[in-house]
């Protein structure tokens, strides 16, 4: 009889890029060649709607991970944007953008604080 291992499980940070974009799409290697202009504004709905959805849980190493996977994403939109990305999709993903930016700078502080707070105790 052969025993059956488990996969090791994923890291934390690759747990997050998996919450962010979906199981497996986002690795090391930071690759988003799978976003294109048709599926774009759908990847920035769910990467902003997962971040709003459990910003008081992320830690201030989160946020660092959060902010770099928001920034690859943004170049990646801007390579789309040539490919055809339309207005209207362009417009929404402007409104996510404006709404991440706040979320982002206010819970990330908020992180840190927390941080220095336990660090004190």
């Amino acid at each position: 009889m052969t025993a059956q291992f488990a996969p090791p499980a994923p890291s934390p940070k690759q747990q997050l890029r998996d919450a962010l974009f979906g199981a497996g799409r986002i690795g090391d290697d930071m690759s988003f060649s799978w976003v294109n202009a048709q599926n774009i504004h759908s990847v920035y709905q769910q990467f902003v709607h997962t971040v709003e959805n459990n910003k008081d849980k992320y830690s201030r190493e989160d946020w660092d991970e959060i902010k770099l996977m928001y920034e690859a994403l943004d170049s990646r939109k801007n390579t789309v944007e040539k490919e055809g990305l339309t207005a209207d999709d362009n417009r929404k993903i402007a409104g996510l953008k404006i709404k991440f930016a706040p979320m982002y700078k206010i819970n990330r502080m908020g992180a840190k604080s927390e941080e220095n707070k336990e660090a004190k105790k």
